[in-house]
This record gives C-alpha cells, sequence and structure tokens, in this order.
C-alpha cells in the first residue's frame, strides 16, 4: 500500500501528464522536499558536478538514439571543465546555448 507521500506525488505526475505538460514536478512538490532539503545545505560546485554527473548519463541514452550526434556529450563535458576552473564561462556559455537550441529542436523528451 503506497504512503501519503507517494500518493500525492503520483496525483500531481499524472495531472500533469493528463495535462500534457513537459515539467513533472513543480518546485514545492512533495516528492522533491527531501532533495531539496540537501541541496540547501551543499555546496555549490558539488551540486554542479552531481547535476553534469546527471547531464552525463542523459547525454550517452541520447547518443544511443542519435550515433552521429556528440553536442550534448560535448557541452557536458564543457561545463564541466568550466566548473572545474579549466576554461572561462564564456566557452562553455557557447557549447551550452548551442545544446540548448539542438534540444527545442528535437521532438523526443530525451
Amino acid at each position: 500500500m503506497p504512503g501519503e507521500k507517494e500518493t500525492l506525488w503520483m496525483k500531481e505526475v499524472h495531472g500533469r501528464i493528463k495535462r500534457k505538460n513537459q515539467i513533472l514536478f513543480s518546485k514545492d512538490s512533495v516528492l522533491l522536499q527531501d532533495l531539496s532539503a540537501v541541496i540547501g545545505v551543499q555546496n555549490r560546485r558539488v551540486l554542479t558536478l552531481w547535476a553534469l554527473d546527471l547531464a552525463g548519463e542523459v547525454s550517452r541514452i541520447f547518443e544511443k538514439r542519435h550515433p552521429n550526434q556528440f553536442l550534448p556529450r560535448n557541452t557536458v563535458l564543457m561545463a564541466r571543465a568550466w566548473a572545474q576552473g579549466q576554461i572561462k564561462m564564456s566557452a562553455a556559455k557557447r557549447a551550452i546555448l548551442d545544446c540548448h537550441a539542438l534540444a527545442k529542436e528535437m521532438k523526443e523528451p530525451v
């Protein structure tokens, strides 16, 4: 039997899917409260590198579907280099904006 917290977030997600929302959780979602608490006490650099690890996983999924498209992976690498102080933000920003433009053109969620 699902707990109250699980039931609430499931209802939230099902409602958003029904309304064809692309973002399934609000920032105040019950499901995200524990994560929000952890994020609130972490160092920004740690959070950035964690987010880049997750983005790297998504870029690997993307490359399986689009084997000749390396922009997402290269963008993650550029952003990681910036987070580690190896390059300036302007270099990473160009890659990020190019990747964002690609994402807007894509029809699939990944």
